[in-house]
C-alpha cells in the first residue's frame, strides 16, 4: 500500500505535472539507463537513445498505470526491458535483411545507402517525442486522424465537439507539431 505522499506524487506524475515528472525523472534516470546498458551488451549510445525512448514511452502511456499491479518503478523497468528486447529484435531483422539487401545489390550493382535506413529511424523518433509533449487532446486528435484515419465528423462524435472545433484543434495541433520538428532539425 502506498503512503499518503507516494499517492500525492503518483497522482502529479499522472497528471503529467513537470515537478513531479522531474524528480521521478531524477530518481530512476541513472538506474534505467543501466539496466539498458546491460540489456543491450553495453553500447553506450543505444542505451542512451532506448533510455530517452523509455522516458517518452513512459509519459505517453502513464494513464495505463495500474499500482494494483506493482509499484511505478517496476512498471517504468518493464518499459526499459521491452524497449531494450524491442532493439535486440528489430536488430537481428535489420542485419538479416542488409545481408539479403547486400546480396542482392552486388547482383543488381546498386546498394541502397544505409544513412537513409538510419535518418528515417531518427525522424521517426523525433516525431514521438513532439507527440509525447503535446497536449493530450492535441495529441489524440493527430492520432485519431492520421493513425486511426477517422473523419473529422467521427473525431467530432468521439470528442463531444462540433466539426469545426476539431478542424480548429487539428490546425493548431499540426502547427505545433510542425514547428516542434523544425526546431528539432535545426
Amino acid at each position: 500500500m502506498c503512503s499518503d505522499d507516494e499517492q500525492a506524487d503518483l497522482a502529479a506524475i499522472c497528471r503529467r505535472e513537470t515537478e513531479a515528472w522531474a524528480a521521478f525523472y531524477n530518481s530512476l534516470v541513472h538506474a534505467t539507463y543501466a539496466l539498458i546498458w546491460h540489456l543491450t551488451g553495453g553500447n553506450r549510445s543505444t542505451a542512451e537513445d532506448l533510455n530517452q525512448e523509455t522516458w517518452l514511452a513512459a509519459i505517453e502511456s502513464i494513464d495505463d498505470f495500474d499500482p494494483q499491479r506493482g509499484s511505478l518503478r517496476g512498471w517504468l523497468f518493464g518499459i526499459a526491458r521491452n524497449k531494450a528486447v524491442a532493439h535486440l529484435r528489430r536488430q537481428k531483422v535489420r542485419d538479416a535483411n542488409v545481408q539479403r539487401v547486400s546480396q542482392a545489390s552486388a547482383i543488381a550493382g546498386n546498394a541502397p545507402q544505409p544513412d537513409a535506413l538510419a535518418e528515417a529511424d531518427e525522424h521517426a523518433a523525433f516525431v514521438r517525442a513532439a507527440l509525447a509533449i503535446l497536449p493530450p487532446d492535441w495529441r489524440g486528435v493527430l492520432r485519431g486522424k492520421y493513425v486511426d484515419g477517422l473523419t473529422v465528423n467521427q473525431l467530432a462524435e468521439q470528442m463531444g465537439r462540433t466539426p469545426k472545433a476539431v478542424e480548429s484543434l487539428l490546425s493548431r495541433s499540426r502547427a505545433e507539431l510542425r514547428e516542434m520538428l523544425n526546431t528539432s532539425v535545426n
